[in-house]
C-alpha cells in the first residue's frame, strides 16, 4: 500500500501538475500510474483479505477500507474524464461538462492523498503502538515522520521549482514585448 499510495501517488502527481510541458506524454504517464495504483491496491486488499478476513477494528484499518472503495472511484472517475476528453464518448462541444468532471476528478483525487496519507500515518502509529517487538514502535513513528517529510516536501520542492519556473517564464515574455521603448529609424541611424 505504501508503494501505491506514496511513490505512485506522487508520479501522478508531478506528472499532472509539473509535467504540463510534455503535453503529449502527461496524461498518458498520469493514465498508466494511476491504473497501476489502483491495481496494486487491489491486489494489496485482496492479499489482506484472504489472509486474515475483512477486520475493521481501529482507525487504521477502517480509513484503509473506505480509501480502498474510494481509490477504485478515484481511478473509474479518472477513466470517465479521460474517455470524455479523448472523445470516446460522444461529449462534443460539451466543454463545460468536460471541465466540470476534470474538476471532479482533480478534487476528490487531492482528497484520496490526504486520506490515503492518513492511513499509512495510522497505520504505522497503531502497528507500532500493538507491536510487541522490542524498538517496533520507535521505529515505525520515525519511519512515518519520515513518510510525510517526504510525500510533502517533494510536493513541496515541486511546487517551489514550479512556482520559480512560471516567474522565470512570464519575465522572459514581458522582455520581448514592445513597450514603447522602440528605437525609430532615424534614431538608429544617428
Amino acid at each position: 500500500m505504501w508503494s501505491s499510495w506514496t511513490i505512485l501517488g506522487l508520479v501522478q502527481i508531478i506528472t499532472n501538475r509539473y509535467g504540463k510541458a510534455c503535453w503529449r506524454y502527461h496524461q498518458l504517464i498520469h493514465s498508466v500510474f494511476g491504473f497501476i495504483t489502483v491495481l496494486a491496491t487491489i491486489s494489496a486488499v485482496a492479499i489482506m483479505l484472504a489472509a486474515r478476513g475483512l477486520i475493521l477494528i481501529n482507525l487504521h484499518t477502517i480509513l484503509g477500507f473506505i480509501t480502498f472503495i474510494c481509490i477504485i472511484l478515484l481511478g473509474i472517475g479518472g477513466i470517465v474524464a479521460s474517455s470524455t476528453r479523448l472523445g470516446i464518448c460522444n461529449m462534443m462541444w460539451k466543454t463545460k461538462c468536460l471541465l466540470r468532471l476534470g474538476l471532479i476528478h482533480k478534487g476528490f483525487g487531492y482528497l484520496m492523498i490526504l486520506a490515503t496519507q492518513a492511513s499509512l500515518f495510522t497505520g504505522f502509529l497503531i502497528y507500532g503502538l500493538t507491536s510487541l517487538e522490542d524498538g517496533v514502535e520507535e521505529n515505525l513513528k520515525i519511519y512515518c515522520g519520515l513518510n510525510v517529510f517526504a510525500f510533502f516536501g517533494t510536493l513541496i520542492v515541486f511546487e517551489i521549482l514550479h512556482q520559480l519556473f512560471i516567474r522565470k517564464k512570464l519575465v522572459m515574455a514581458d522582455m520581448f514585448e514592445n513597450h514603447g521603448d522602440v528605437m525609430t529609424r532615424e534614431e538608429f541611424e544617428k
